[in-house]
């Protein structure tokens, strides 16, 4: 199941985003939502709203190549973080992370599944408190990825449970056990 989740900002940017270059809107307020989002991203925020829209079009179609196609555009129009501490491309890691979970989900239904736990390696690389351990265990999206040694590393890493062992798929095979 892709993540929706975008943080209040980011949503109000996106919406502010899809509208800019109209013709007949006012330059952004200092400080609002379109302004940052321009500033983050510059004349990459048209291209980042285009790939959200054609990512979501086509993961609702089930077209799971073309929706990774379009993850990965957006993903690029990402600015690279400076590791400064008031790094202003911090803002977008909420909406950055959540993007590369999706990339992970369409190339595992593309049947990508190196690639596919790259982007979910990398979007969980902070913890997995943004999606949910027990969404990413039951997560459909991800079912091709249970058989894989990465797969259960991850599942390790990521839970408070150092005991944790996962054995392979639980009844019906759509859940893996985790004891």
């Amino acid at each position: 199941m892709r993540l929706r989740l975008r943080p209040l900002l980011l949503a109000a940017a996106l919406a502010a985003a899809a509208g800019a270059g109209a013709g007949c809107s006012p330059p952004p307020a200092e400080g609002s939502a379109e302004a940052i989002l321009g500033s983050l991203l510059g004349e990459r925020a048209a291209e980042w709203s285009r790939a959200d829209r054609e990512a979501r079009a086509a993961l609702a179609a089930g077209e799971w190549a073309r929706a990774a196609a379009a993850l990965e555009r957006r993903i690029s129009c990402y600015p690279a973080r400076t590791g400064a501490p008031r790094d202003p491309a911090a803002a977008l890691d909420g909406s950055l992370r959540v993007d590369l979970y999706n990339l992970a989900c369409a190339r595992a239904r593309a049947g990508r599944v190196v690639p596919a736990l790259d982007a979910l390696e990398e979007s969980l690389s902070g913890g997995a408190g943004f999606v949910g351990f027990d969404h990413l265990v039951e997560d459909p999206d991800l079912r091709s990825l249970r058989g894989e040694p990465r797969w259960k590393a991850l599942l390790r890493r990521l839970s408070w449970n150092e005991g944790l062992e996962v054995r392979g798929a639980g009844r019906g095979g759509a859940r893996p056990l985790v004891v």
